[in-house]
């Protein structure tokens, strides 16, 4: 009630020294020693700290502008607020926060491998037997050896008549697809393992016969010859349900560096008697005497196991 403004430089002085500065900043000086019995000086110190605009908290002690401490407690806070309890609590839940992240992306991984491996599984004993019936086999040898060829052929050759007849037979002539395996044993027998025909209308096989390995006269290359007993189907345009003889050959070539085999140049053949010259009839017929091999076709080989 008897506070005035303090009027003499002194007075101001002495109060400036215990205040903090308008700009925020929080006191650390400490406080000199002040005569509280005059009652002039303390009143003239609230009548200064009444006309400030600022807040006042008390800290350690001392009244200093609340900013001054919000300020000065989010730049840097001191010693006692870094070991109180709540920022003590602060870095504990972020650590047990980082170590249940950590904990779910490994049950994450172990979940991931786990279905890696069902989908995965370890090689058995009956899957590595099905890896080896999937990877095609190799032969140095023909004997024992198995082969399954893709086939087309017709059952007639190509006319070789005139060219309007020709056409017309061509027109006519009826082919046959398919996939043939064998194998070729080593006592000189062919073996007829399995027959899968392509369409509606195919031709049966009723018999392979035995095969040979010969070498050619003309090109002195190694060649593999069998025959088969053939039955045509009974909608054959030209010969129907007719059991016909093919004759079956491949060349046979070696790899140099393994000595692998393979068979090439696959080709299908019928026997068909040459006719005689016109007008020579007589005792010597030579109907059913002369004959050549005629192409009706070809098959592509390749090395295979026997079926069970």
């Amino acid at each position: 009630q008897n506070s005035r403004q303090p009027s003499s430089p002194e007075e101001k002085a002495m109060a400036l020294k215990m205040i903090s500065n308008r700009n925020g900043q929080a006191t650390t000086r400490t406080m000199p020693s002040i005569c509280f019995d005059n009652r002039r000086l303390f009143s003239a110190l609230f009548v200064l700290l009444a006309q400030s605009s600022l807040p006042f908290v008390v800290v350690d002690g001392f009244t200093t502008p609340s900013s001054s401490v919000t300020s000065s407690v989010g730049r840097q806070p001191h010693d006692s607020l870094h070991r109180s309890k709540l920022f003590t609590a602060t870095n504990t839940d972020d650590i047990e926060k980082l170590r249940q992240d950590a904990q779910r992306l490994r049950q994450d991984a172990e979940d991931l491998k786990a279905e890696l491996n069902a989908q995965t599984p370890l090689p058995t004993k009956d899957t590595q037997q099905q890896a080896l019936q999937v990877s095609p086999p190799t032969y140095t040898s023909l004997r024992d050896s198995t082969w399954t060829l893709t086939y087309r052929f017709a059952s007639e050759p190509e006319s070789e008549k005139e060219e309007k007849e020709k056409e017309e037979q061509q027109q006519r002539r009826q082919f046959y697809s398919g996939k043939l395996q064998v194998t070729l044993l080593d006592d000189g027998y062919t073996t007829l393992v399995a027959h899968e025909p392509n369409g509606a209308s195919a031709v049966r096989f009723e018999k392979v016969w035995g095969w040979d390995e010969e070498v050619s006269n003309e090109d002195k290359l190694t060649y593999v010859l069998f025959s088969s007993t053939t039955v045509t189907p009974p909608d054959d345009p030209i010969n129907p349900n007719q059991p016909l003889r093919f004759y079956w050959q491949g060349r046979v070539d070696v790899d140099d560096k393994s000595g692998v085999l393979s068979i090439a140049d696959g080709t299908v053949t019928v026997k068909k008697d040459i006719e005689p010259p016109g007008g020579f009839w007589g005792v010597f017929n030579g109907g059913g005497i002369l004959a050549q091999f005629r192409f009706v076709g070809n098959f592509v080989a390749k090395p295979s196991r026997a079926e069970e």
